[in-house]
């Protein structure tokens, strides 16, 4: 199997940071320390009192979450260009960046929203939860456009005597744009996920105020109308369509016009856009594309700055000057912090809180393969031709709002965590194993077929080997949402345990050091399984089992 940049994360393509390095613990105890230091130890409890206020009619909150939607994505793909761009103009951010994304990453956004809803007006705090994580994944994208630039690009660049402006607008950004296109339609569903649990937190944070779709659903939740929350769930089913079809998918469209020829088969077919053919077929319209585009070029041809001395060199992080200094200070004055602000940190309690977790996220994994693996079997051993149906099916498992079904199974009484967390893992493993399948090779496909080897032979002998190592590099990016619906997952399982039931109840009775602490927690436990468990096993997967 050809293992690709889109099913392994960069760092473990190029090997870089396979195991969580001592820098960015270090980084993730200061961050936590200075956090801690400079907020307050208690805000004011808004008394709930179980109830939402009018949020108005499903019209004008579909209208509100979309202007949100909207919102996010500018300012996620803004952010993006600018943070990759300062790290691509000096290189002493760049060292500073690049451990910050590999710790953000890990942050389960939507435990942000008790600290965002303190600093920030509420319709900015849900826009800062639902960007937060696409936001790092984009800039990594595009960063690893600047270590990845081909060779014959980059001698033309030192050739014409590019500033570093320059060179990253006509060079880096263009190699760069498939990736971030495709790492940003992947991170669309937990977006939708954050978003709407973002405007649903905030009613409880707020003492029952709140506008947007998840207030809404919330709203009907607890007035127990269900069939309007049914009808927020189908608006809400078809706002993602509308973003879908008029923002996504033309993205993805045009990002293939500047994907380099690799002589790679590609998993899945070009992605087809009807806005996209509309636009380019439509002489005002392709005009003004092409007008947007010379201004981007004007802008891309100013030389700012001195000639850029850049070569292509893999993604490392510099480490020389922290390496013995940097990790011990940020323990002793996290430890400084700790004392002074949290004198009593159960320990124990939080310990355990972790395990519970831990145990949480491991067997909802294994349930989601146990059920899409002999999926995978059945797809392989009946390859359709063109598998439109089957893409259609787990794009449309992918993109659906997961987060207001939880109400439904919290009447049936169904709210165990594992049940909850494995229905949102379902689309996302599923498309993993998926094109996991349609990755194998068609020569063996078409060998194994004239030899009549079926059912657990063919398993056996065929689709494991061949799709192990896509499906544990893709898990890599599948598991990442998961840790979202751990927080709303653990808060409405009635066993009362988790670091998720715990962060929510810390937001609810306004603990700030609680909330930092708990979230510091589930990040290092993010970190750590991604780092110790499946890395490794995407790692050891891709050396085994890929074809040369």
């Amino acid at each position: 199997m050809a293992v690709t940049s889109l099913t392994l994360p960069l760092r473990v393509l190029r090997r870089w940071q396979q195991r969580t390095s001592a820098l960015e613990l270090a980084l993730l105890v200061l961050m936590v320390a200075l956090a801690l230091a400079l907020t307050p130890e208690h805000v004011r409890p808004v008394h709930f009192a179980g109830y939402v206020s009018d949020t108005g009619t499903l019209g004008r909150n579909i209208g509100l979450t979309l202007l949100r939607v909207v919102a996010v994505f500018v300012f996620g793909i803004l952010l993006s260009l600018l943070l990759s761009g300062l790290a691509c103009r000096f290189r002493w951010f760049r060292r500073i960046l690049i451990p910050f994304l590999s710790v953000a990453r890990a942050v389960p956004g939507l435990g942000l929203i008790g600290l965002m809803a303190f600093v920030l007006p509420s319709g900015w705090a849900i826009i800062t939860v639902a960007v937060f994580n696409m936001l790092w994944r984009v800039t990594t994208a595009i960063m690893d456009g600047t270590d990845n630039v081909p060779p014959a690009l980059d001698t033309v660049a030192r050739g014409l005597a590019m500033t570093a402006w320059q060179r990253f607008w006509r060079v880096s950004f263009p190699v760069s744009i498939p990736l971030a296109a495709d790492l940003f339609s992947r991170s669309v569903p937990g977006v939708w996920f954050r978003l709407l649990g973002a405007e649903a937190g905030l009613c409880f944070i707020a003492g029952g105020r709140g506008n947007g779709v998840g207030a809404y659903a919330l709203e009907q939740v607890l007035a127990g109308r269900w069939s309007a929350l049914l009808c927020a769930l189908l608006g809400c089913v078809g706002l993602i369509i509308l973003i879908q079809q008029i923002c996504v998918a033309p993205l993805l469209g045009w990002a293939e016009r500047y994907r380099l020829g690799t002589g790679r088969v590609e998993v899945a077919a070009s992605p087809r856009s009807w806005l996209l053919r509309l636009w380019r077929n439509r002489p005002f319209l392709s005009q003004l594309s092409e007008a947007v585009h010379e201004s981007v070029a004007a802008v891309g041809n100013w030389r700012l700055g001195g000639v850029s001395r850049e070569r292509n060199v893999e993604m490392r992080i510099d480490r020389q000057h922290f390496r013995a200094v940097l990790p011990g200070l940020a323990v002793a004055f996290f430890g400084a912090v700790l004392l002074r602000h949290v004198p009593s940190l159960p320990v124990r309690v939080a310990v355990m809180e972790m395990g519970l977790t831990f145990i949480h996220v491991s067997v909802a994994l294994v349930l989601c393969l146990m059920v899409w693996l002999p999926v995978g079997l059945v797809v392989a051993s009946y390859r359709l031709k063109n598998g439109r149906i089957e893409r259609m099916v787990m794009n449309s498992l992918v993109l659906f709002p997961v987060i207001l079904l939880y109400p439904f199974f919290d009447l049936l009484g169904l709210t165990n965590p594992i049940l909850l967390l494995c229905l949102g893992g379902l689309g996302l493993y599923g498309r993993t194993v998926l094109d996991a399948v349609r990755a194998i090779p068609a020569p063996l496909v078409q060998t194994a077929q004239g030899l009549g080897v079926k059912g657990l032979l063919l398993w056996k002998r065929l689709v494991l080997p061949a799709t192990v190592a896509d499906i544990a590099g893709g898990l890599l990016l599948a598991v990442a949402p998961l840790w979202n619906a751990v927080i709303v997952a653990e808060s409405l399982a009635s066993s009362g345990h988790g670091l998720g039931r715990a962060l929510v109840a810390a937001v609810l009775v306004g603990d700030l050091h609680a909330q930092i602490l708990f979230l510091m927690l589930l990040t290092l436990l993010s970190m750590l399984f991604d780092r110790l468990i499946l890395q490794p096993l995407a790692v050891y997967a891709a050396q085994k089992y890929a074809f040369r």
